[in-house]
């Protein structure tokens, strides 16, 4: 694999994690704005109950903090 090439997907995963990370802060920053659902096997979605929301939420500001920064810095 070219070089180029192992650029282009390092770059393409740090957008996809960049991404990935706003989502989740949005969710925790906004939990009041944020409806949560779950789409079955069936395709029916359900929103996640008011009284599990804040657990939930409390997993998300978990699941950042293990996640963190990109672990890969390119320089020139």
């Amino acid at each position: 694999m070219a070089k180029n090439q192992y650029l282009d997907i390092i770059l393409a995963t740090a957008e996809w994690h960049e991404n990935k990370v706003k989502q989740l802060k949005s969710i925790v920053e906004n939990p009041d704005e944020s409806k949560i659902k779950f789409q079955g096997d069936n395709g029916e979605q359900v929103e996640l109950p008011e009284e599990h929301k804040k657990g939930f939420i409390m997993g998300i500001t978990i699941a950042l903090e293990v996640i963190g920064e990109f672990p890969v810095k390119i320089g020139k």
